[in-house]
């Protein structure tokens, strides 16, 4: 390599290196927020808070008048008050975006999710006091 090359390559280097450590492409580092993590008691707050949402949306979407108005809808959570093990008793004619909704949230959020054995879902509902909920056999005391 003759000494012209070496000091062109050298210069170029230099000029590289000078225009990187001025500021040229770290404006957007440099000006984005500061990514914020909750305290551990702010996400507690927000696990409850999504799981209050579930159950108001259960309850919401299991309002009935009559045993027909009732039908399973299977979710991908357990052990939240307000849903069985893995399914929820919903009105047939009653939306259950809001339901799902939250559901998804919860599932996508940094809650605590059990993972439950369960049996079977039921296999009829009944309307019981304006609410869709699993009925009782036949011949249950």
């Amino acid at each position: 390599m003759s000494r012209w090359t070496f000091r062109m390559l050298t210069g170029l280097i230099a000029v590289a290196v000078l225009s990187w450590s001025s500021g040229c492409n770290r404006t957007a580092v440099k000006d984005a927020p500061p990514r914020v993590v909750p305290p551990v008691a702010d996400r507690a707050d927000d696990c409850e808070s999504l799981t209050s949402s579930i159950r108001l949306a259960a309850e919401e979407a299991a309002g009935c008048e009559k045993d027909s108005d009732c039908v399973l809808l299977p979710v991908e959570i357990c052990a939240i008050g307000g849903l069985g093990c893995y399914w929820a008793a919903v009105n047939t004619s009653r939306p259950t975006g809001a339901l799902t909704s939250a559901i998804d949230r919860y599932l996508t959020s940094d809650c605590i999710q059990a993972d439950c054995d369960c049996s079977g879902p039921p296999e009829t509902f009944a309307c019981v006091q304006g609410q869709c909920t699993p009925a009782e056999p036949r011949g249950a005391p």
